[in-house]
């Protein structure tokens, strides 16, 4: 089997087709993601949404032209960030990245809003996660009135290729928004409520590599997965006895565990 896969980076988006059976390479496609949109607020990091979901598609039929057949599409992007989406699925706002630093803003009694949301709801979160730009987006009226659901920029990229109006996402992007019950595999709406934010806007959570649609070409397109999480499974053989250490545009050290760690 062929297998197609799709990377939607802070600075590249990637693409590359492989064998399953050998796990060998086939071919491998990268190009920058010149999506980012200068703004005057130094915290304030954005990217154009229609410019990454162009270039990802231009990819990946380019790729889909020169080695079809291919079985099947997997996709992992950069995680935390978020986009607004109106009731069709078209994206109504930037995409907020990982870096962006609005989270780290003052909120109320000297503390950021960061630090105010993990104060009230007991959760550890900071500034660039999904959930803490969503709240500073909601006190500041900057969530777009056609806006009904939020979604991952992977997330995204794969309800496009596969014609689809509403986002779904898997547990590891979920969880990088913040906000999320690791034990219980869903989103924390007692924690929501408490900041007066409407869960509705949140996608559904797959609970596993479900296909979540198939291409104009007919090929199944699995749910979008973490980039960290894709990098993990990928590179690493034996997860129980391994750790991987990854070096990119962030940088994480990550190990397998059988329940979350806090």
């Amino acid at each position: 089997m062929k297998l197609l896969g799709l990377d939607i980076g802070t600075t590249s988006i990637c693409v590359n087709v492989i064998d399953s059976e050998t796990g060998q390479v086939i071919c491998t496609s990268n190009v920058p993601n010149t999506s980012f949109i200068h703004t005057d607020r130094a915290y304030e990091k954005i990217q154009d949404p229609a410019r990454i979901l162009s270039c990802a598609t231009h990819a990946v039929e380019a790729m889909i032209e020169k080695h079809s057949p291919i079985d099947a599409i997997g996709i992992s992007g950069q995680m935390h960030g978020i986009l607004y989406l109106d009731a069709e699925g078209n994206a109504v706002s930037p995409l907020y990245i990982w870096q962006d630093g609005r989270g780290d803003q003052e909120y109320k009694d000297g503390k950021s809003y960061a630090e105010y949301m993990s104060e009230v709801t007991g959760c550890a979160l900071a500034t660039g996660f999904g959930t803490v730009t969503h709240f500073f987006n909601m006190k500041t009226s900057l969530i777009p009135e056609k806006a009904v659901k939020l979604s991952t920029i992977d997330d995204y990229v794969g309800m496009k290729l596969t014609g689809g109006k509403e986002p779904v996402t898997h547990p590891s992007d979920a969880a990088s928004l913040g906000l999320y019950n690791l034990t219980e595999d869903k989103f924390d709406e007692a924690a929501m409520e408490k900041l007066g934010i409407d869960p509705s806007f949140f996608p559904e959570v797959k609970k596993g590599f479900e296909i979540i649609g198939k291409t104009k070409h007919g090929i199944p397109v699995a749910v979008a997965i973490g980039d960290n999480q894709a990098s993990f499974m990928g590179s690493v053989k034996d997860s129980e006895s391994s750790i991987l250490v990854n070096v990119g545009t962030g940088g994480q050290v990550s190990m397998v565990t059988d329940k979350p760690l806090y």
